[in-house]
């Protein structure tokens, strides 16, 4: 049997847990986060909070592309919104030294209306506080590179 999966290696470095005070930006105090404390590599295993705005997208049926779906522009919801639960992968792009956001997010609006998508960079603004924890991850660092079977930039990670 082939494997066609991608694998790399690593360790548990550090676990982090950032409080966010109301009027920040979610995804930017991450990667402040991240800079602070020179992390290349996290892994967001637990977001819980509020929001005063969401900004968010997903993607649906396009039968323009290979994969057969393009994401949605930008929605955003105001709030305020509870943020329910979110997870991903954050980090810095080895070679363009560019941030990486792959954050899925669950959210809920003032009706009890849920949402689901992949939360943008910027537009995120916490409402009363947000807690993150960030799993620090050694020996894997991240890349971004095009595969043309799916028409996108993908997130590879890898050994040093």
């Amino acid at each position: 049997m082939t494997l066609k999966i991608k694998h790399s290696t690593g360790s548990i470095k550090n676990i982090h847990f950032l409080r966010i005070p109301t009027g920040e930006d979610l995804v930017s105090s991450i990667f402040a986060l991240c800079e602070h404390a020179k992390i290349n590599t996290a892994v967001l295993v637990s977001c819980v909070g509020s929001l005063k705005k969401a900004t968010f997208q997903w993607s649906k049926y396009s039968p323009e592309t290979l994969r057969k779906s393009v994401r949605t522009d930008p929605f955003i919801l105001d709030g305020p919104i509870e943020l329910l639960s979110a997870q991903g992968l954050v980090g810095i792009d080895t070679e363009t030294q560019e941030p990486i956001n792959h954050f899925h997010v669950t959210l809920c609006d003032q009706e009890g209306k849920t949402y689901g998508g992949h939360i943008t960079m910027g537009g995120n603004i916490v409402h009363s506080t947000m807690d993150v924890v960030l799993l620090e991850i050694d020996k894997i660092n991240l890349r971004t590179t095009y595969d043309p079977s799916v028409e996108l930039k993908l997130i590879e990670g890898f050994n040093d």
